[in-house]
Protein backbone atom coordinates (compact mmCIF):
# COMPACT_ATOMS: atom_id res chain seq x y z
CA UNK A 1 0.00 0.00 0.00
CA UNK A 2 1.60 3.10 -1.29
CA UNK A 3 1.17 5.61 1.99
CA UNK A 4 1.60 9.63 1.62
CA UNK A 5 4.12 11.86 1.98
CA UNK A 6 4.20 13.31 5.40
CA UNK A 7 3.54 17.09 6.08
CA UNK A 8 5.81 18.81 8.31
CA UNK A 9 5.80 21.16 10.98
CA UNK A 10 9.03 22.53 12.36
CA UNK A 11 9.00 24.08 16.00
CA UNK A 12 11.56 26.44 17.35
CA UNK A 13 12.69 26.25 21.09
CA UNK A 14 10.27 28.00 23.26
CA UNK A 15 11.26 29.38 26.98
CA UNK A 16 9.43 26.46 28.48
CA UNK A 17 9.81 23.72 25.74
CA UNK A 18 12.60 22.25 23.94
CA UNK A 19 10.39 21.30 20.90
CA UNK A 20 13.09 19.79 18.65
CA UNK A 21 15.11 20.10 15.27
CA UNK A 22 13.71 17.01 13.81
CA UNK A 23 10.28 18.43 12.29
CA UNK A 24 6.93 16.66 13.50
CA UNK A 25 5.05 14.98 10.84
CA UNK A 26 1.76 14.73 9.88
CA UNK A 27 0.80 11.43 7.76
CA UNK A 28 -2.91 12.67 6.56
CA UNK A 29 -4.45 9.53 5.35
CA UNK A 30 -2.10 6.91 6.28
CA UNK A 31 -4.85 4.56 6.63
CA UNK A 32 -8.01 3.80 5.49
CA UNK A 33 -10.66 5.26 8.37
CA UNK A 34 -12.23 2.33 8.84
CA UNK A 35 -8.93 0.71 9.33
CA UNK A 36 -9.00 -1.61 12.64
CA UNK A 37 -6.80 -0.51 15.56
CA UNK A 38 -5.71 -4.40 15.37
CA UNK A 39 -4.09 -3.56 11.96
CA UNK A 40 -2.90 -0.36 13.24
CA UNK A 41 -0.85 -1.67 15.57
CA UNK A 42 0.14 -4.76 13.67
CA UNK A 43 1.66 -2.02 11.15
CA UNK A 44 3.54 0.01 13.67
CA UNK A 45 5.27 -3.74 15.34
CA UNK A 46 6.32 -4.44 11.71
CA UNK A 47 7.92 -1.38 11.66
CA UNK A 48 9.70 -1.93 15.03
CA UNK A 49 7.61 0.77 16.56
CA UNK A 50 5.67 -1.36 19.77
CA UNK A 51 1.95 -0.21 20.26
CA UNK A 52 1.60 0.85 24.57
CA UNK A 53 -1.90 2.38 25.04
CA UNK A 54 -5.05 3.25 23.21
CA UNK A 55 -6.77 6.55 24.82
CA UNK A 56 -6.94 10.26 23.84
CA UNK A 57 -4.21 12.79 23.94
CA UNK A 58 -3.93 14.34 27.37
CA UNK A 59 -5.90 18.17 27.38
CA UNK A 60 -2.62 19.72 28.98
CA UNK A 61 0.28 20.17 27.38
CA UNK A 62 2.92 18.11 27.87
CA UNK A 63 5.98 16.39 25.56
CA UNK A 64 8.11 13.69 26.27
CA UNK A 65 12.47 14.03 26.66
CA UNK A 66 13.28 10.14 26.73
CA UNK A 67 11.79 9.28 23.55
CA UNK A 68 9.99 10.02 20.28
CA UNK A 69 6.20 9.09 20.03
CA UNK A 70 4.06 8.08 17.00
CA UNK A 71 -0.27 8.43 16.96
CA UNK A 72 -2.29 6.20 14.84
CA UNK A 73 -5.76 7.67 15.28
CA UNK A 74 -8.75 4.95 14.87
CA UNK A 75 -11.73 6.84 15.99
CA UNK A 76 -12.75 10.40 15.87
CA UNK A 77 -11.10 13.58 15.08
CA UNK A 78 -9.56 16.16 16.92
CA UNK A 79 -7.93 19.37 17.19
CA UNK A 80 -4.24 19.30 18.49
CA UNK A 81 -1.93 21.80 19.25
CA UNK A 82 1.79 21.46 19.07
CA UNK A 83 5.01 23.26 20.41
CA UNK A 84 3.90 25.46 23.39
CA UNK A 85 3.15 24.92 27.15
CA UNK A 86 0.13 26.12 28.86
CA UNK A 87 2.10 28.78 30.37
CA UNK A 88 2.85 30.19 27.19
CA UNK A 89 1.11 32.46 24.12
CA UNK A 90 -1.75 29.58 22.33
CA UNK A 91 -1.01 31.45 18.94
CA UNK A 92 3.06 30.12 19.09
CA UNK A 93 2.51 27.06 18.97
CA UNK A 94 0.31 24.84 15.70
CA UNK A 95 -3.09 24.08 15.94
CA UNK A 96 -3.78 20.65 13.32
CA UNK A 97 -7.13 18.94 12.82
CA UNK A 98 -6.72 15.48 12.83
CA UNK A 99 -9.29 12.40 12.17
CA UNK A 100 -9.34 8.52 11.88
CA UNK A 101 -6.49 7.14 9.38
CA UNK A 102 -4.19 10.12 10.00
CA UNK A 103 -0.72 9.16 12.12
CA UNK A 104 1.15 11.86 14.28
CA UNK A 105 4.84 11.23 14.26
CA UNK A 106 6.03 13.63 17.47
CA UNK A 107 9.60 14.40 18.09
CA UNK A 108 11.00 14.18 21.65
CA UNK A 109 10.72 17.35 23.03
CA UNK A 110 8.19 18.60 21.33
CA UNK A 111 4.93 19.75 23.25
CA UNK A 112 1.21 18.61 22.13
CA UNK A 113 -1.73 18.53 23.42
CA UNK A 114 -5.62 18.06 22.71
CA UNK A 115 -7.77 21.16 22.26
CA UNK A 116 -11.17 19.99 21.49
CA UNK A 117 -12.09 15.96 20.16
CA UNK A 118 -15.40 14.73 18.92
CA UNK A 119 -16.83 11.23 18.10
CA UNK A 120 -15.15 8.98 20.45
CA UNK A 121 -11.71 10.64 19.30
CA UNK A 122 -9.11 7.68 20.07
CA UNK A 123 -5.57 6.59 18.92
CA UNK A 124 -2.65 4.22 19.55
CA UNK A 125 0.02 5.39 20.87
CA UNK A 126 3.75 3.58 19.93
CA UNK A 127 7.56 4.29 20.84
CA UNK A 128 10.84 2.44 18.80
CA UNK A 129 11.69 -0.44 19.69
CA UNK A 130 14.36 -0.18 22.13
CA UNK A 131 13.50 3.42 23.68
CA UNK A 132 13.92 4.14 26.64
CA UNK A 133 10.30 4.29 28.49
CA UNK A 134 8.46 7.63 27.93
CA UNK A 135 8.34 10.35 30.61
CA UNK A 136 5.94 13.12 30.85
CA UNK A 137 7.45 16.96 30.92
CA UNK A 138 5.01 19.71 31.15
CA UNK A 139 7.68 22.91 30.29
CA UNK A 140 10.93 24.06 31.70
CA UNK A 141 12.11 20.78 32.95
CA UNK A 142 15.12 20.72 29.96
CA UNK A 143 16.64 24.34 29.40
CA UNK A 144 18.45 24.47 26.68
CA UNK A 145 17.00 20.88 25.16
CA UNK A 146 19.43 17.92 26.93
CA UNK A 147 17.00 16.19 25.43
CA UNK A 148 17.88 12.06 25.54
CA UNK A 149 15.68 10.92 23.24
CA UNK A 150 17.29 12.49 20.25
CA UNK A 151 18.46 9.54 17.81
CA UNK A 152 17.13 8.66 14.14
CA UNK A 153 14.79 5.67 15.09
CA UNK A 154 15.96 2.77 12.34
CA UNK A 155 12.38 2.91 11.33
CA UNK A 156 9.18 5.33 10.25
CA UNK A 157 6.88 3.65 11.28
CA UNK A 158 4.50 4.18 8.48
CA UNK A 159 6.69 3.82 5.80
CA UNK A 160 9.43 1.32 7.62
CA UNK A 161 12.69 1.87 5.61
CA UNK A 162 11.88 4.16 2.83
CA UNK A 163 13.72 7.62 3.02
CA UNK A 164 10.40 9.74 1.65
CA UNK A 165 9.48 9.97 5.20
CA UNK A 166 11.10 9.70 8.49
CA UNK A 167 14.03 8.29 7.62
CA UNK A 168 15.05 11.15 5.07
CA UNK A 169 13.80 13.92 6.75
CA UNK A 170 14.97 13.30 10.18
CA UNK A 171 18.82 14.22 9.02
Amino acid sequence: MPFPKPHTINLSPTSLIPNSAFPLLLYRSAFPPETTTEAIEAHFRSNNWIPQWRYSMFHQSHYHSTTHEALGVFSGSARLRFGVSDKENASEGVEEDVKAGDVIIIPAGVAHRCISEKDGFTMVGAYPDGAKKWDMNYGGEHPGGDLVGKKVPEDDPVQGKDTSGLLGLWK
